[in-house]
């Protein structure tokens, strides 16, 4: 403002008027006289019209302080009545008196000055498109819906149209004369082949009303009948001729009503139900059917239910308005008063076909392609496993906002300068974002699109989709949010005419009938009439809404944002097939508490923003870890020495070469105390225990710890350049050996050795009393694991995190001194650190099987049979192994308590197990190295076979587990968030490396010291938390963002598959591609395996190529190799090979497929989509295969069969079984 011409000083305040609205007031000292109006267009040259002052206070000098600052308390309040009302202005040319009567007209309104808001007035952007197209028919003149939000009144919209050429209108329709075969509108033409494809019961719009009084049924029938005939669309028939749908006109005369008296209101809502959901033959039914219900006592229930090819929303006001005016007329004997129709829906269709055609559609097209180009799947996490068919069962959860949210959230849209469905959609985007994780964020929304105003009093299906996609990258806030989705939206509107449908055509190259295409959301915003309005209309009859349970849905979630004069609404439909009724719920919930959030505050970064109520936030970070308990402190061999005392002679370690009791296991580890003291190891100091797996690892670590040292497991068997690296990086002076394994390995320095021997020992060094002078906080052990810079790191476990870990565990799973364990984790795997301590502690035995069994299962279960192993505790891969043998060998195991951590279980796993044990107990437990070997755990008592995933489970005792934001703030039940873990457990850090220990371990201003995972997952509503694995094993194929172990699972409960991976890799154009990875009693079947994971998961999450192996490779610690699996480069891309055909079947195929799509060549492998077939031109592939082979095909079966060799082989089959006159039910098969 103070560099426009003549203003020498300003200030810009917001001041209340009496109702509590803002108003931004322009205090001015001038050089010359006050001329509001040209103020305000030079500042609308460089502002939006919301930050443009309506009000004006001129001033001779601007009120200072003492201190020469202004005193803006200073400055007088503008005239009252300007505060109280804005100022009338008439309009002033003939220009603003034309917008002005439109504007009156639209909003109902007297009076409308030239200064007056649109949006402040009522306007929306129903109402905005309806401006638009009354500017068009009254003005001649095209202004954009964009245009009317940049300058929101009427003499900045006057002004704005004055300054404009006349520019191309849009063009009119007209009722011209219509061919023989009256073509389809885009939109038509996508529902029929939507219901061609997979039906569309969940395009049936039902609009259900209770009557009350003395309904005259003939009257009711006649009127209905009357609203058919008016508009064509509701009877016409849907036709094909070679693959192309065109539209018939039939009379209305065969329209009926349908009757039913029924009472039990149980039956009542049974066949209601059916009746709503009853099919459409699009090919002979009218669009429209009723049916009323009597009650009985003047109660009636009328169900109309339309097909949406035939109608929207809008067309449900006008048959409402009709049936008034219609019934009233035909009740009263008078002729009804409504407008008379000159066009028709096929005028309509008629007109867009020629319109958006050649350079327009390119145009708008083009538009979308870049917008949409990449756009990501929302992947939300669900309660089940996606099928590989969309469902359409549906069902909806409401919430109805405080009024005073609802106000604010009204008064900041105006100070934003934005619409409420702007507000919403943005707000929804963010709760999406936390939801998934994802910040590229696509969400569906419905638009009138009803351009010109001939069509306002048409009924039929205008309505076109946008699709309205935001980056929420950079964690803006939502402020910057709210300004993204509104460009968003307003180029939407820009581009509006667009057809949803040849937008999917032309961005979506690839088909998945597990989900919508581009988005998997919608949003929409209601403007609902109150019942009141309906009740007063109808003599002798009221009207009301019926209330009934709406079961379809046509996506994962569908958001109804319902604004009336009471407030603001939510309902929220969604997939029952996807989620339960508590996670959306819970959802919406959140929904609200973040509007409230922002309402506190719109400039807040968008990860700041709070979804938690006070409630839920307690019951996150306290509730759900409320672990602690009272377990006996000290040491962590505390425990193993008071046994050593109690039962000295019971065998505590059994190899197949040696015993060892628990008096010579306390000897001989107190020989090596006194040897480590003697040599000058104290506290926190790390020893080197070399040596391979046996008892004499037991006996080391016992010693060192005694000695007050930290044991540092190393592997025997790693090369001898790792093991010297491990040994330098841990700066150790002292190494615990064997005699094998001094001889074999050359150490690159010097360091004092301790052998240990199987028959000697020097018995000198236990009578060195060792004096005790670390505590319970000191280092008991470090463990190395991988680092992602090569350089592995060591992670620092103290004494009371573990001895907590392992106390808790043998109290809760109630271990004792009857049970035993079958010790398959070598000494640098914290697993280990159970085995030893947890077992020995309670007075248990510990077996060990020599070095060349430990991957043997037959070996394994001659240990079991043996010994009556009670206890087995590996990661699920070793597990796996030893199922396959059992079941194999039919075996039975005495196990009692089974333990699997460390990786994914498979979902059937647990359920073998049981077979194979008699009362068993099987946990999985979770965690992390640096949390003290476990610190969750999930009790796995019922069969989880249904399940995606097991869930992670409950904390340990002592322990703490966070779900936070990247803000390291608590996220809502249901929504992801990355895992922390805090409690005794939490690791000291990271062996000399303070820069990793800083970046993982940290102290949490309400959460204490917290540990970094690198995972993710969210919480149940039962206080479980579901594990979604780490961020690197989530991968995109195709714009889908995939979890591995989901296949993985479906994978493995297929018979004959004993084994698999799945991995994500690409080939040498750097496309991803699932590889499946697959150990399997029989032979590889391509075919069989991608026929079979097709019946559970969508086509896209379904590996293409497949490798076959012996056995999956393992790590030391039993975990599955991934980097030892087969790279890329040694894998057959057979797929994007040119086969030709090989078969007259395949011949004829290519033929049609070359003349369908322009296409030189076609191999059998090539995809249908892939090579630019989309949803018009399956119609006509399944037509011109019908004629050609004379055979029954559908578009279903086009989508599922996408490749020549897998259709041939599926007409084949069909031409067979119908040759044989049976009847089949044939099962895709996929070849590679």
């Amino acid at each position: 403002m103070s560099s426009l011409d003549g203003v020498t000083q300003c200030c810009v305040l917001a001041k209340e008027d009496a109702v509590g609205s803002k108003r931004l007031v322009g205090y001015v000292v001038l050089e010359d006289t006050l001329d509001k109006e040209r103020l305000q267009n030079q500042l609308k040259l460089s502002l939006p019209e919301y930050m443009v002052p309506q009000l004006w206070v001129t001033l001779d000098a601007m009120p200072l302080t003492g201190n020469g600052k202004l005193d803006k308390k200073s400055l007088p309040n503008p005239d009252s009545s300007e505060l109280s009302s804005k100022e009338y202005v008439a309009p002033r040319n003939e220009t603003e008196t034309q917008l002005a009567e439109i504007w009156q007209n639209l909003l109902g309104l007297g009076q409308v000055g030239i200064h007056d808001n649109f949006f402040e007035l009522g306007g929306h952007s129903l109402l905005a498109t309806r401006l638009v197209s009354m500017i068009r028919k009254e003005l001649r003149i095209e202004v954009s819906i964009r245009e009317v939000f940049e300058h929101t009144t009427i003499s900045g919209l006057g002004t704005h149209i004055s300054a404009q050429s006349e520019g191309v209108l849009l063009p009119g329709i007209f009722a011209e004369d219509r061919p023989t075969r009256i073509p389809l509108s885009f939109s038509q033409e996508r529902l029929w082949f939507l219901d061609q494809l997979q039906g569309s019961t969940e395009y049936h719009v039902p609009s259900v009303l209770r009557l009350e009084g003395a309904l005259d049924i003939s009257i009711l029938e006649q009127t209905l009948q009357e609203i058919v005939s008016r508009h064509e669309v509701l009877r016409s028939l849907l036709l094909s001729e070679d693959g192309i749908g065109y539209q018939e006109i039939i009379s209305a005369e065969s329209w009926s009503l349908d009757q039913l008296e029924i009472e039990d209101a149980l039956m009542l809502e049974s066949s209601l139900q059916d009746y709503l959901m009853r099919p459409f033959d699009l090919s002979k039914d009218y669009k429209l059917r009723s049916c009323l219900y009597g009650l009985g006592n003047n109660q009636y229930v009328l169900a109309n239910v339309f097909h949406h090819i035939a109608s929207d929303g809008w067309s449900e006001g006008i048959l409402v308005k009709e049936f008034m005016e219609l019934y009233g007329a035909l009740q009263s004997g008078r002729p009804a008063v409504l407008p008379e129709l000159n066009l028709q829906y096929a005028d309509y269709a008629i007109w867009q076909r020629k319109y958006l055609e050649g350079e327009v559609l390119d145009n708008q097209l083009s538009y979308w392609q870049a917008k949409l180009r990449g756009v990501s799947t929302l992947s939300l996490p669900t309660d089940h496993v996606r099928p590989s068919i969309q469902s359409n069962e549906g069902a909806s959860v409401s919430l109805e906002l405080e009024k005073e949210l609802s106000d604010s959230l009204s008064s900041i849209c105006q100070k934003e300068g934005v619409t409420l469905f702007m507000f919403m959609l943005s707000a929804f985007k963010v709760l999406l974002s936390r939801y998934s994780g994802q910040d590229d964020i696509c969400v569906g929304t419905p638009i009138a699109n009803r351009t010109q105003s001939e069509l306002e009093g048409m009924i039929g299906f205008f309505i076109n989709t946008l699709a309205l996609r935001s980056d929420l990258s950079g964690d803006p806030s939502f402020k910057d949010v709210l300004a993204r989705v509104k460009e968003t939206t307003l180029e939407g509107y820009d581009h509006q005419l667009t057809p949803f449908e040849k937008v999917v055509d032309r961005v979506v190259t690839t088909r998945d009938m597990s989900m919508t295409p581009l988005f998997q959301v919608m949003f929409r915003l209601q403007n609902i009439l109150k019942d009141n309005d309906l009740e007063t209309k109808l003599k002798e009859v009221k009207l009301s809404s019926y209330d009934y349970e709406e079961v379809a849905t046509q996506f994962d979630l569908n958001l109804f944002v319902k604004e009336n004069d009471l407030g603001i609404s939510l309902e929220l439909v969604y997939c029952k097939v996807l989620f339960y009724e508590e996670t959306i719920t819970s959802m919406l919930r959140h929904y609200q508490e973040l509007l409230r959030s922002i309402v506190d505050d719109v400039t807040q970064t968008i990860g700041n923003l709070s979804m938690l109520t006070e409630y839920e936030e307690k019951q996150l970070v306290d509730n759900f870890n409320a672990t602690n308990i009272n377990l006996p402190k000290g040491f962590l061999h505390t425990p193993l020495l008071k046994k050593i005392e109690e039962i000295p002679d019971k065998i505590a370690v059994i190899t197949n070469y040696k015993n060892l009791s628990y008096k010579e296991l306390g000897q001989r580890s107190l020989c090596l105390a006194g040897y480590l003291y003697r040599h000058h190891v104290r506290p926190n100091v790390p020893v080197a225990v070399l040596m391979h797996k046996g008892w004499e690892e037991v006996v080391a670590v016992l010693g060192i710890l005694r000695s007050g040292a930290a044991y540092l497991p190393i592997d025997a068997s790693l090369p001898s350049l790792r093991i010297n690296q491990l040994l330098k990086l841990a700066e150790v002076s002292q190494v615990i050996t064997t005699s094998e394994v001094l001889d074999n390995l050359e150490l690159d320095e010097c360091y004092n050795t301790y052998v240990i021997k199987p028959d000697e020992w020097d018995t000198q060094d236990s009578l060195i009393k060792v004096p005790h002078i670390c505590s319970p906080s000191d280092l008991a052990y470090i463990i190395f694991t991988s680092g992602s810079t090569g350089v592995p790191k060591g992670v620092m476990i103290d004494h009371q995190g573990a001895l907590n870990t392992i106390q808790d565990i043998n109290q809760r799973f109630e271990i004792s001194e009857n049970d035993s364990v079958l010790g398959l984790s070598r000494l640098n795997f914290d697993l280990s650190v159970y085995d030893i301590f947890g077992v020995l502690g309670v007075g248990g035995q510990l077996i060990l099987p020599a070095p060349d069994e430990y991957r043997n299962p037959q070996s394994w279960l001659q240990y079991c049979q043996k010994y009556s192993i009670t206890i087995w505790n590996t990661v699920p891969a070793l597990m796996q192994i030893f199922m396959d043998y059992i079941e194999d060998n039919h075996s039975r195991l005495s196990l009692q308590t089974v333990l699997m951590s460390g990786d994914w279980i498979p979902t059937d796993l647990p359920k073998r197990i049981r077979s194979s044990c008699l009362d068993v107990k099987v946990y999985s437990l979770g965690g992390a190295t640096e949390a003290s070997i476990w610190s969750i755990f999930y009790p796995i008592e019922i069969d989880v076979t249904d399940l995606t995933s097991i869930p992670y489970g409950k904390p340990l005792g002592n322990q703490k587990i966070y779900l936070l934001t990247k803000e390291l703030q608590a996220v809502p039940v249901g929504v992801i968030g990355d895992l922390y873990i805090g409690g005794i457990g939490v690791a000291l850090g990271y062996w000399k490396d303070q820069e990793k220990t800083h970046k993982s371990f940290f102290t949490h201003e309400k959460l204490g010291r917290i540990y970094r995972t690198g995972d993710q997952g969210y919480h149940h509503s039962n206080g479980n938390i579901i594990f979604m694995g780490r961020k690197d094993d989530q991968v995109k194929i195709r714009g889908y963002r995939i979890e591995l172990g989901e296949i993985e699972n479906v994978l493995l409960s297929l018979l004959g598959v004993t084994q698999c991976c799945v991995l994500a890799k690409e080939d040498t154009k750097g496309v991803k591609h699932l590889v499946g990875y697959v150990v399997l009693e029989g032979a590889l079947d391509k075919e069989y395996l991608q026929e079979n994971l097709k019946f559970s998961l969508p086509e896209y999450m379904v590996p293409m190529i497949w490798v076959e192996l012996e056995e999956m490779p393992l790590t030391s610690n039993g975990k599955l190799d991934k980097k030892a699996l087969p790279e890329m480069d040694s894998l057959v891309f057979s797929v994007q090979e040119y086969v030709a055909p090989r078969n007259e079947t395949e011949e004829k195929l290519v033929a049609i497929w070359q003349d369908l799509l322009g296409v030189e060549q076609v191999g059998v492998n090539d995809n249908f989509f892939e090579l630019g077939g989309h949803s018009l031109l399956a119609t006509r592939l399944v037509s011109m295969i019908r004629k050609e082979f004379e055979s029954e095909i559908t578009i279903k079966d086009v989508f599922e069969f996408t490749r020549i060799e897998e259709l041939s082989t599926y007409l084949r089959h069909k031409e067979i079984k119908e040759k044989e006159n049976q009847d089949i039910t044939y099962k895709k098969i996929i070849t590679i």
